[in-house]
C-alpha cells in the first residue's frame, strides 16, 4: 500500500498527458473517490479530528502564556524595569518563582532524588551479584581494653 501511494506510476514517453487519468484510477481502484483524496492526510484533514487539536493547542498555548504572564510579574517585581526575560536567563526565573510563589525548592529535591537512585542502585546490585552489603560502624570511644 506504501509503495503504490508514494510510488509514481511507470510512463512511457507521450505519455503525460494521460497522468491524471492514470492517478484517477489507480485513486480509484485503492478505494478513493479522486487523487487528491488519496494523496491528502485524512487525518488532519478531517474536520472533526482538526478542530479537536485546535482546541488543544489552543488551550495548551493560553496556559503557557499566564504562566509566563505570571512570571514576567514576578520578574518585574524583583527587577522594575525589565522588559523580556533574556534566555539565558529564563531559567534562573522560573527557578527563583518555583522558589518563591510554589514553594518548591528544585535543590532539595536532587538531594532526595540521589538518595533514592543510590539506594536503588545498592538494590540491583544485591539482586544481580547475589551478594549482602553491611555497614561498617567504627566506634570511637577512650577506653580500649
Amino acid at each position: 500500500m506504501y509503495c503504490l501511494r508514494h510510488t509514481p506510476p511507470i510512463l512511457k514517453q507521450g505519455d503525460s498527458v494521460d497522468v491524471l487519468q492514470t492517478r484517477n484510477e489507480l485513486a480509484k481502484m485503492l478505494g478513493y473517490s479522486t487523487w487528491a483524496d488519496l494523496r491528502r492526510p485524512t487525518r488532519l484533514w478531517d474536520t472533526t479530528n482538526m478542530k479537536s487539536f485546535l482546541d488543544e493547542v489552543d488551550k495548551a498555548s493560553n496556559a503557557a502564556g499566564r504562566e509566563f504572564e505570571m512570571l514576567m510579574a514576578f520578574a518585574r517585581e524583583k527587577q522594575p524595569g525589565l522588559m523580556s526575560i533574556p534566555a539565558d536567563s529564563g531559567f534562573y526565573w522560573y527557578e527563583q518563582y518555583s522558589r518563591s510563589v510554589l514553594h518548591f525548592d528544585s535543590q532539595s529535591v536532587r538531594l532526595t532524588l540521589v538518595r533514592r537512585v543510590q539506594q536503588e542502585s545498592w538494590i540491583r546490585r544485591r539482586k544481580l551479584f547475589h551478594v549482602t552489603f553491611r555497614l561498617w560502624r567504627c566506634r570511637l570511644s577512650g577506653n580500649r581494653r
